[in-house]
Protein backbone atom coordinates (compact mmCIF):
# COMPACT_ATOMS: atom_id res chain seq x y z
CA UNK A 1 0.00 0.00 0.00
CA UNK A 2 3.16 2.49 1.02
CA UNK A 3 4.58 1.83 -2.87
CA UNK A 4 1.43 2.29 -4.80
CA UNK A 5 0.75 5.68 -2.63
CA UNK A 6 4.39 6.52 -3.49
CA UNK A 7 4.56 5.80 -6.71
CA UNK A 8 0.56 7.81 -6.67
CA UNK A 9 2.13 10.89 -5.02
CA UNK A 10 5.29 10.58 -8.11
CA UNK A 11 2.78 10.41 -10.94
CA UNK A 12 0.71 13.67 -9.16
CA UNK A 13 3.92 15.53 -9.21
CA UNK A 14 5.51 14.14 -12.55
CA UNK A 15 2.14 15.02 -14.09
CA UNK A 16 2.51 18.51 -15.17
CA UNK A 17 6.21 18.22 -16.20
CA UNK A 18 5.02 15.22 -18.56
CA UNK A 19 2.37 17.63 -19.82
CA UNK A 20 4.83 20.75 -20.71
CA UNK A 21 7.63 18.13 -22.06
CA UNK A 22 4.80 17.28 -24.62
CA UNK A 23 3.93 20.90 -25.37
CA UNK A 24 7.52 21.91 -25.71
CA UNK A 25 8.70 19.45 -28.08
CA UNK A 26 5.68 19.76 -30.21
CA UNK A 27 6.85 23.34 -30.51
CA UNK A 28 10.33 22.36 -31.78
CA UNK A 29 8.73 19.93 -34.09
CA UNK A 30 7.00 22.87 -35.12
CA UNK A 31 9.82 25.14 -35.42
CA UNK A 32 11.95 22.42 -37.09
CA UNK A 33 9.36 22.18 -39.73
CA UNK A 34 8.59 25.41 -40.49
CA UNK A 35 12.54 25.77 -41.32
CA UNK A 36 12.63 23.18 -43.27
CA UNK A 37 9.63 24.52 -45.64
CA UNK A 38 11.71 28.12 -45.04
CA UNK A 39 14.59 26.23 -46.90
CA UNK A 40 12.71 24.53 -49.64
CA UNK A 41 11.27 27.85 -50.35
CA UNK A 42 14.30 29.26 -50.70
CA UNK A 43 15.58 26.78 -53.18
CA UNK A 44 12.41 26.42 -55.18
CA UNK A 45 13.02 30.08 -56.06
CA UNK A 46 16.51 30.01 -56.02
CA UNK A 47 15.96 27.00 -58.99
CA UNK A 48 12.50 28.61 -60.91
CA UNK A 49 13.05 32.40 -59.77
CA UNK A 50 10.39 32.88 -62.30
CA UNK A 51 7.73 30.81 -59.98
CA UNK A 52 4.68 31.58 -58.01
CA UNK A 53 4.35 30.05 -54.49
CA UNK A 54 0.13 29.72 -54.00
CA UNK A 55 0.51 26.83 -52.54
CA UNK A 56 2.50 24.76 -50.27
CA UNK A 57 1.81 21.63 -52.04
CA UNK A 58 3.88 22.70 -54.59
CA UNK A 59 7.13 21.96 -52.74
CA UNK A 60 6.41 18.29 -52.67
CA UNK A 61 8.88 17.74 -55.34
CA UNK A 62 11.58 19.42 -53.37
CA UNK A 63 12.31 16.39 -51.15
CA UNK A 64 9.65 17.24 -48.90
CA UNK A 65 7.45 14.65 -46.42
CA UNK A 66 3.48 15.15 -46.21
CA UNK A 67 4.13 15.12 -42.71
CA UNK A 68 6.66 18.26 -43.19
CA UNK A 69 3.36 20.46 -44.40
CA UNK A 70 1.35 19.56 -41.35
CA UNK A 71 1.89 21.79 -38.16
CA UNK A 72 2.41 19.01 -35.23
CA UNK A 73 0.75 21.04 -32.91
CA UNK A 74 -2.87 21.08 -34.08
CA UNK A 75 -2.60 18.63 -36.67
CA UNK A 76 -3.78 21.17 -39.44
CA UNK A 77 -1.22 22.36 -42.52
CA UNK A 78 0.79 25.14 -42.16
CA UNK A 79 -0.60 28.19 -43.24
CA UNK A 80 1.10 30.15 -46.38
CA UNK A 81 0.73 33.62 -46.43
CA UNK A 82 0.63 34.12 -50.50
CA UNK A 83 0.80 34.55 -53.26
CA UNK A 84 4.69 34.36 -52.86
CA UNK A 85 7.21 35.38 -55.79
CA UNK A 86 10.33 36.03 -55.96
CA UNK A 87 10.32 39.75 -55.26
CA UNK A 88 8.54 39.25 -51.82
CA UNK A 89 11.38 37.28 -50.81
CA UNK A 90 13.86 40.61 -51.24
CA UNK A 91 12.02 42.03 -47.45
CA UNK A 92 13.34 39.52 -45.40
CA UNK A 93 11.34 40.32 -42.50
CA UNK A 94 8.50 39.06 -44.45
CA UNK A 95 6.25 36.30 -42.64
CA UNK A 96 5.90 33.63 -45.60
CA UNK A 97 4.46 30.59 -43.42
CA UNK A 98 3.50 30.47 -40.17
CA UNK A 99 2.24 27.94 -37.48
CA UNK A 100 -0.67 27.33 -35.19
CA UNK A 101 -2.06 30.17 -32.68
CA UNK A 102 0.29 31.53 -29.96
CA UNK A 103 1.14 29.74 -26.95
CA UNK A 104 0.28 30.83 -23.49
CA UNK A 105 3.04 33.30 -23.25
CA UNK A 106 1.65 34.41 -26.64
CA UNK A 107 4.40 33.83 -28.94
CA UNK A 108 3.41 31.79 -32.77
CA UNK A 109 6.39 30.72 -34.68
CA UNK A 110 6.48 31.79 -38.46
CA UNK A 111 9.00 31.25 -41.50
CA UNK A 112 10.04 35.04 -42.37
CA UNK A 113 11.24 35.42 -46.54
CA UNK A 114 15.07 34.54 -45.21
CA UNK A 115 14.32 31.03 -44.14
CA UNK A 116 14.58 32.27 -40.71
CA UNK A 117 12.14 31.28 -37.93
CA UNK A 118 10.98 33.71 -35.41
CA UNK A 119 8.52 33.29 -32.22
CA UNK A 120 7.08 36.46 -32.34
CA UNK A 121 4.30 38.22 -30.08
CA UNK A 122 0.65 38.65 -31.01
CA UNK A 123 1.06 41.82 -31.29
CA UNK A 124 4.19 41.81 -33.93
CA UNK A 125 2.56 38.90 -35.72
CA UNK A 126 -0.24 41.66 -36.29
CA UNK A 127 2.07 43.94 -37.46
CA UNK A 128 3.98 41.84 -39.56
CA UNK A 129 0.86 40.81 -41.52
CA UNK A 130 -0.66 43.79 -41.67
CA UNK A 131 2.75 45.06 -43.75
CA UNK A 132 2.83 41.57 -45.12
CA UNK A 133 -1.18 42.70 -46.68
CA UNK A 134 0.02 46.03 -47.86
CA UNK A 135 2.60 44.30 -50.32
CA UNK A 136 1.28 43.85 -53.88
CA UNK A 137 1.92 40.94 -55.46
CA UNK A 138 3.44 41.05 -58.82
CA UNK A 139 0.18 41.27 -60.19
CA UNK A 140 -1.05 43.99 -58.44
CA UNK A 141 2.42 45.77 -59.41
CA UNK A 142 1.66 45.29 -62.93
CA UNK A 143 -2.07 47.35 -62.49
CA UNK A 144 -0.60 49.57 -60.45
CA UNK A 145 2.03 50.79 -63.56
CA UNK A 146 0.81 52.38 -66.58
CA UNK A 147 1.66 50.76 -69.81
CA UNK A 148 4.41 52.32 -71.74
CA UNK A 149 2.88 54.59 -74.84
CA UNK A 150 -0.05 55.23 -73.23
CA UNK A 151 -1.75 59.00 -71.96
Amino acid sequence: MGVLAAALIILLTMGPVLINYRARSLRIEQTNRLRTLGLAVRTLFTDHPEVTLTNLNQLAGSGLKPKDLIDPVNGKPFTLVGPIDEEILQCPSTIVIYGAAATANGVRNATLADGSVQGLSVVRFSEQMKARADMPNKWQRKLMRPESGQN
